[in-house]
């Protein structure tokens, strides 16, 4: 009966890690727990960062195969996706978000891939993937170069879709250093229209000490915070996983993201949306920047590591 079970919990992984996206060019990445499957296509994204078969990333079904997309955007890319800020004065780059990307080396637990040149030829990125041997670990380092005659004023932007439904945890600075006075502003898009609210009040969003906890669903989607520490948390009680984000903050350098914070949320039914937010890099003609993020999944709070603060996973 026990061997009956073994096979059969096998075979279940076995088919939550056989899943067909599409691709030709897919690569994976694996560990004895865990795996990843990332793909050029669309922008270089990660399909899959999966615990034991169970896949924290929301993927689309209808972006399966799907290697470009031109003229107006029908669907924004999902997955675990990154770009290149910020938002709104970034030089142009769709042939970075959007394009297919080329794989310059791959090995069982790392792989680098190359964008091509942006539409004017000003930027050109690198996205290293490395995943742990032994830990569900996935470290993701990109380089941008400034491929013009002049300087660029630039940005890392994470952008991963992670599953809906679940609880967000930043830590803030202390109450006297705080950007925003709720810990949080909201941006209200309606009609086309922006405005950021200053002074929202939200009951989906609740401060306990330092640790901000966001739990779905907020009344806008996107919301701005300053992250007072280098990580962040995201709880999936769905799928019993505990995802950290650990990515540098550098407090002293000014945020060129339109509100002014270190991370971004985009939270509604489809997905969690967590986007670590870079500094202000000044990069100068044939210079670079880089910025890492590590991503790592526990099997939900009980197995949260020292470094998360007993009162932010409780």
């Amino acid at each position: 009966m026990r061997l009956l079970l073994r096979i059969g919990l096998l075979l279940l992984t076995i088919g939550a890690w056989s899943q067909d996206y599409g691709y030709s060019d897919n690569v994976e990445l694996r560990n004895s727990k865990t795996r990843v499957v990332i793909t050029g296509a669309l922008g270089c994204r990660i399909l899959e960062f999966a615990r034991d078969g169970r896949n924290a990333l929301v993927t689309n079904p209808r972006h399966n195969g799907v290697q470009w997309m031109e003229g107006p955007e029908p669907f924004a890319p999902s997955g675990g996706r990154f770009d290149i800020g910020p938002e709104l004065n970034a030089p142009p780059h769709e042939k970075i978000r959007l394009g297919t990307w080329q794989c310059r080396t791959s090995s069982e637990r790392k792989t680098i891939w190359r964008s091509p040149l942006s539409e004017n030829g000003e930027l050109e990125a690198q996205r290293e993937f490395e995943l742990d041997p032994e830990r569900s670990l996935l470290r993701i380092t990109q380089t941008v170069w400034n491929r013009s005659s002049g300087p660029l004023r630039l940005q890392h932007w994470g952008r991963g879709w992670f599953r809906p439904g679940g609880e967000v945890i930043l830590p803030l600075r202390p109450e006297k250093l705080r950007r925003f006075p709720h810990g949080y502003v909201q941006h209200q898009i309606t009609n086309g229209s922006w405005k950021i609210e200053l002074l929202p009040e939200d009951p989906a969003f609740s401060i306990a000490g330092n640790f901000l906890t966001v739990k779905a669903l907020p009344q806008f989607s996107k919301n701005s915070m300053e992250c007072g520490e280098p990580w962040s948390a995201y709880r999936m009680p769905a799928q019993k996983l505990l995802l950290i984000q650990r990515f540098p903050i550098r407090l002293e350098v000014a945020q060129p993201e339109i509100a002014g914070g270190n991370f971004n949320i985009c939270f509604n039914r489809w997905f969690c949306e967590m986007e670590p937010l870079g500094p202000e890099e000044l990069v100068l003609p044939g210079k670079s920047f880089s910025f890492t993020e590590e991503w790592e999944l526990f099997d939900d709070v009980g197995a949260a590591p020292e470094e998360i603060k007993k009162s932010a996973v409780k």
